[in-house]
């Protein structure tokens, strides 16, 4: 059932929206309530899949939405937070090159994640958590100084040529808990403006604040 309704929704995405990819997310799922069923365990020993293996499972599920994707014939591509794209036993296993995987924990800079993903044959898209505009305001974390000063290649070891051939975008994000209509405006700029424009400029173009 879960995966009819999947089909049938992926199917109205997909002629809803133009965009070339879907985002089908996969991030932080909590394996604990899998841990306390009957029904996934036995699910998980029928379909060949070893006990307590739930990155695994995670895996198997994701690859089927992928191929539901892949089957559409819109022929979009699938996105996938990173959490599918960490080691062997988080979903790589049956993760295919053509997926393109959403980075979030390069925090501070941090590229180990960008340049473990795209050495291991996929293209990305980026963002930080630093770019995450609902967080606080101050001179270190939050301020459109910062947001601008941010360089997602600065920390990375592989060639330029490389990443500007993995990495198709970036983005900036913000979610709803910590806004409404009276402080959207002053959460969300200056900031978004200067992440655009660290993005459109040339890496080498960056004025010193």
């Amino acid at each position: 059932a879960t995966y009819q309704f999947l089909t049938e929704f992926l199917t109205e995405q997909a002629t809803l929206f133009g965009d070339p990819v879907i985002n089908v997310y996969g991030d932080e799922v909590r394996f604990a309530c899998w841990n306390m069923s009957t029904s996934v365990t036995d699910y998980m020993r029928t379909h060949g899949i070893a006990a307590g293996d739930y990155p695994g499972l995670q895996g198997y599920f994701e690859q089927k939405v992928i191929d539901m994707v892949r089957a559409l014939p819109t022929k979009k591509r699938t996105v996938l937070w990173e959490d599918n794209s960490r080691g062997a036993r988080h979903g790589t296993a049956g993760l295919p090159k053509d997926a393109v995987v959403q980075l979030f924990h390069e925090d501070n800079g941090d590229a180990s994640v960008l340049d473990a993903t795209v050495s291991g044959g996929w293209q990305v898209f980026y963002t930080t958590r630093d770019w995450y505009f609902d967080h606080g305001k101050t001179l270190t974390d939050g301020s459109w100084e910062s947001d601008y000063a941010m360089d997602p290649f600065a920390n990375s070891t592989l060639p330029e040529a490389t990443l500007n051939s993995a990495v198709l975008g970036a983005e900036s994000c913000m979610w709803s808990p910590h806004f409404d209509s009276a402080n959207f405006m002053i959460e969300e700029f200056p900031r978004a403006a200067a992440v655009a424009e660290r993005l459109w400029s040339d890496a080498a173009q960056i004025n010193k604040l």
